[in-house]
């Protein structure tokens, strides 16, 4: 594969991050197995608030970039967001469809480039308000 050449990610990395490698190897097993389909496969971190999950995905992300052609990161904590940063992900990926005046449009034009490319990341994060 390709060595990154769309990156999306919000946050620089964290230099303290220190173990999970155990997770990061399963996760990455499991994500870049052959077996795997990339839309219908997808790996999950759960667990309490503040245990690392997001640092986690975060650190995954930049540990395996060069093995993803395109890495990206959306916040799913609600529809409003999650259309909101679909609607980014086109001006990134410089679909025609980003001047569309309609929201849908535009993220039906997202997924549709998801559907056509292959060895993305997407890594959707749920952000909990404190």
């Amino acid at each position: 594969m390709s060595t990154g050449e769309i990156w999306h990610v919000p946050y620089e990395r964290n230099r303290f991050f220190t173990g999970r490698e155990d997770e990061l190897n399963r996760l990455y097993r499991a994500l870049l197995s052959e077996h795997t389909v990339a839309l219908s496969h997808p790996q999950g971190i759960s667990g309490l608030e503040g245990i690392g999950k997001t640092q986690t995905a975060l650190e995954y992300a930049y540990q395996y970039r060069s093995d993803y052609s395109a890495v990206f990161w959306v916040n799913a904590s609600s529809v409003t967001a999650l259309t909101f940063d679909l609607v980014q992900l086109a001006s990134v990926l410089n679909l025609a469809e980003r001047q569309a005046r309609d929201d849908a449009m535009i993220v039906w034009a997202v997924l549709r480039w998801f559907c056509l490319h292959t060895g993305w990341l997407l890594i959707k994060v749920v952000l909990e308000p404190y």
